[in-house]
């Protein structure tokens, strides 16, 4: 996922114009943040790729629309919404303790930690 954030694709687009992209899709600039779309951009990209490497047969799923398509789909539901994703909700010891989620360790970092 390092490498996802500062992923750009042939034409050269990044997590700015993917920021850029959303505000032009009608998105208020004070509520979306910067930070915000780097964080999901990343994730976003490392997934689709990852789908790309393990399913080679079928369309690449890792273009800029598809990433915009998936930030706003997340932007319209935390930002706009007000949803908390499954994590958040147990974090915060408001979901279900009995809930079922998929989590996927994506790094293990020098001192141990899980990222």
């Amino acid at each position: 996922p390092k490498d996802a954030e500062e992923f750009r694709f042939e034409n050269g687009s990044g997590y700015a114009d993917a920021f850029v992209s959303l505000i032009e899709k009608g998105f208020d600039p004070l509520l979306l943040k910067p930070k915000w779309v780097k964080n999901h951009y990343k994730w976003i990209v490392w997934k689709l790729r990852n789908l790309d490497l393990s399913y080679p047969k079928l369309t690449p799923l890792l273009t800029f629309d598809n990433v915009v398509k998936e930030l706003k789909y997340r932007a319209q539901l935390e930002i706009l919404d007000a949803k908390r994703s499954s994590v958040r909700l147990l974090y915060e010891r408001d979901g279900p303790p009995n809930a079922f989620i998929i989590l996927m360790v994506s790094d293990i970092l020098p001192d141990g930690c899980l990222e």
